[in-house]
Formats: C-alpha cells, structure tokens, sequence
C-alpha cells in the first residue's frame, strides 16, 4: 500500500505457505503517514508528540525530528516537531548497541513507500 495508508512488512518463514493468513508469518515493520482507524492504539500518525512524549518519557535517541524508542528488538521511530507526519514500528532480529547502527541501518530513519 503506498501513499497516505499503511505499509506492513512480513516475512513467510515457509515458503510454501498459501493465501494471506499463516502462522509462519512475522511481522518485519509498520508504517504511516496518515491516521488509520484499524490501527486502534498504534495510530501514531498526525498525534500530538508532547502528549506521546508525556506518556512514554523521554529515553529515546534523535535524529533531526526524528525520536528513536528501543525495547529490546522492537524499535519504534516518530517523526515531526509538533505532531507526528510518520511513524515506523520495526521488529529487528537483534537489538541496536548505540545510535551509529541504528544510522547505518539503511532506510531505517527514511519513511520509504514500498
């Protein structure tokens, strides 16, 4: 999906698998630029970031406007100054050391349609 909706990124880990639904499926990354109702609690887009920042604190990296929060291999990235334009939750097969990796990490501070 590109342009204004969601973008979700999985991996099949059986390539055999067949139709839209299986379990060898994980989820690799969410993002969004827009408000999505189907999002419920994760719709980050177009929020206010002082209310977010309120709630989660501020132990987060920054880039620019972009804040980076990591939970062990989850990474949740917000960009804007007020409000935020995007938003990218990624799930990492291995925790980021410092902040050079997560720079390093291609695309990974870019909002990018697939």
């Amino acid at each position: 999906m590109v342009g204004h909706r969601p973008c979700i990124v999985t991996f099949q880990k059986d390539p055999s698998m067949k139709g839209y639904m299986d379990s060898s499926e994980v989820l690799v990354e969410i993002s969004c630029d827009k408000p999505f109702k189907s999002f419920g609690k994760i719709n980050l887009a177009n929020s206010t970031l002082s209310d977010f920042l309120k709630k989660s604190g501020d132990n987060y990296l920054k880039k620019g406007n972009i804040r980076v929060y990591q939970y062990n291999k989850t990474l949740l990235l917000l960009s804007g100054t007020t409000k935020t334009e995007w938003f990218k939750i990624v799930n990492l097969n291995k925790p980021f050391k410092n902040f050079e990796e997560i720079e390093n990490a291609e695309n990974l501070l870019l909002y990018t349609n697939y």
